[in-house]
């Protein structure tokens, strides 16, 4: 029986490459762990005085948060992911890593009432780094995105006590990542309790959702991350 041509044994590999679609990454991972440091200083505070009884805030902000998770996607026959240049083709269940920084830099304005239910609004800048590693039967492939953009945010706030603060808080932070074709979408929500551990000093619990979407277009797959899990932050306030 005659061997088959070199070239042939080539053509086919890159000929179902060429066809398998390039799809998106999902990764949903509901454990994930966040920790983090806020540091905060007062700028300016109107304290309630005669008929007046609200007080406002307005205090500058630097909040440091990391997280790691990990997920598994599916691909099936014809399907494909690249990251990083490295090319991952179904049938084949594929492990993804991701770890996640981000560094917010905002000023926040809080208003209290009387019962000390109040609101805070905050804008600023968020600079985030996500690295993603995809792996599967001894291939690895892994890429870094760091982008820096506008943050908006707003949060209800209730403080039942001098001690005890429950907060909702939600924010809004576009991101710029060299390479990629459009705005990075990086959503959060915060749900949580903060409780005065010192004068200077409280301690947050609360369960966070970050939602984070890229598009990579032709350079590789696009991103579409959902990590959530329990938050532990030291808050820092002067």
């Amino acid at each position: 029986m005659p061997s088959r041509p070199k070239w042939l044994l080539v053509l086919v590999p890159l000929s179902v490459g060429c066809a398998a679609d390039n799809e998106t990454i999902r990764a949903e991972d509901s454990d994930t762990l966040f920790a983090g440091a806020n540091i905060s200083w007062e700028i300016d505070e109107t304290p309630p005085s005669g008929e007046k009884e609200s007080r406002t805030r307005t205090s500058a902000e630097l909040q440091v948060s990391g997280s790691r998770s990990s997920a598994e996607q599916s691909l099936a026959a014809g399907q494909s992911l690249e990251i990083g240049g490295t090319l991952f083709f179904g049938p084949t269940d594929i492990d993804i890593d991701l770890d996640m920084l981000r560094v917010l830099v905002d000023v926040r304005r809080s208003w209290r009432d009387k019962h000390r239910l109040g609101f805070d609004a905050l804008i600023g800048l968020g600079y985030s780094r996500v690295d993603v590693t995809l792996e599967t039967s001894g291939l690895r492939g892994s890429d870094s995105f760091k982008g820096l953009g506008p943050l908006l945010g707003a949060a209800l706030v209730y403080e039942p006590a001098s001690w005890l603060k429950l907060v909702a808080e939600g924010s809004l932070n576009p991101t710029l990542v060299a390479d990629m074709e459009d705005w990075v979408d990086i959503n959060t929500l915060d749900l949580g309790l903060s409780w005065r551990l010192h004068e200077h000093a409280s301690l947050r619990t609360s369960w966070r959702r970050i939602r984070y979407k890229a598009d990579e277009g032709q350079l590789g797959s696009d991103l579409d991350l959902t990590l959530s899990g329990p938050a532990l932050v030291l808050d820092l306030s002067w």
